[in-house]
């Protein structure tokens, strides 16, 4: 039980303080709302991501890849006993090695802390871009869906 953040702050974490500060290009924002032991696991690349300073290597190789980034469509459900948040939405990625354009729709699920930390983030995505997600990656075997 994770009685820390009502609905609407949870979900204003997820869309603002993790989307909207990847669109925004904002790491020091972003990585003020990741916990220190955060884990980020993308089951479908079977690629995981282990605490922030390997979230924080993972963003800057992501954001340097793609210009610009949108983000828009949200979809959201959340928990607030179990501190739990789903955000489905589309998001738009423009490669900045070739100018080719990917649209996907994805599924992020995020557990945060009593802090207002995000702790764990799960990524699904509708297509499997692989450019910015080398850096701080590692392989997995579970795929995060514990």
């Amino acid at each position: 039980m994770n009685p820390g953040l009502s609905s609407e702050a949870l979900r204003k974490l997820a869309v603002d303080g993790y989307f909207g500060r990847v669109v925004a290009r904002d790491m020091d924002g972003l990585m003020g709302n990741i916990s220190p032991d955060a884990t980020m696991a993308i089951p479908p690349l079977a690629i995981a991501f282990k605490g922030k300073e390997a979230i924080a290597a993972h963003f800057q190789e992501f954001l340097e890849s793609y210009a610009p980034i949108d983000i828009d469509d949200f979809q959201t459900t959340a928990d607030p006993e179990n501190g739990t948040v789903a955000v489905r939405f589309h998001i738009a990625l423009t490669s900045v090695a070739d100018g080719s354009r990917t649209d996907m729709h994805n599924c992020n699920f995020f557990h945060c802390d009593a802090a207002g930390q995000i702790e764990k983030i799960v990524i699904y995505m509708s297509d499997l871009p692989t450019e910015g997600f080398a850096a701080g990656a590692t392989r997995q075997k579970d795929h995060g869906e514990r």
